[in-house]
């Protein structure tokens, strides 16, 4: 639980311990119109005792999270946004991580191809993909990957 907000986490963690040098979490939307964002990591960074009985989950550590944001040009991705944040434990605010603007939207180009519980959506130029990454290296320090959401806040 957030106990800034009374509300639980639904997050993603993964444990890569020490080998999980660049390795990240990706997703994908044709959703991002035309316009500047402000760009949040909610990520919570904690240590706590397993339901399980078998052990903690989580670290102390300070971890490095890289969000990236990527458009397709012809079969390669161009990067379009990158900063990092030192995600510190037990911090429960969300992590400002800059502006970005994306300066193409198509929405012809933004429907999919198949419904929700379809196989594929289309991939196209509108399409943006945004990964949540560890470091390349990381002294002392776990890779792990920990995300609870990302927010794309438009600015006015």
């Amino acid at each position: 639980m957030n106990p800034l907000t009374g509300t639980a986490f639904k997050d993603i963690y993964l444990n890569m311990g020490s080998s999980g040098a660049n390795r990240y979490v990706s997703y994908y939307t044709n959703q991002l119109y035309t316009t500047k964002y402000k760009v949040y990591l909610m990520s919570l960074n904690d240590k706590v005792v397993s339901p399980q009985a078998d052990g903690t989950y989580g670290t102390d550590s300070t971890l490095n999270h890289t969000v990236r944001i990527f458009n397709r040009q012809a079969d390669t991705l161009a990067l379009r946004f990158e900063n990092s944040v030192n995600v510190t434990a037990n911090t429960y605010t969300e992590f400002y991580l800059g502006e970005f603007t994306n300066d193409e939207y198509n929405w012809l180009l933004s429907y999919p191809a198949s419904s929700p519980s379809g196989v594929a959506y289309t991939l196209n130029p509108a399409t943006r993909y945004i990964r949540v990454a560890a470091p390349a290296t990381a002294t002392g320090r776990p890779f792990n990957l920990t995300m609870n959401y990302l927010k794309f806040e438009p600015v006015f």
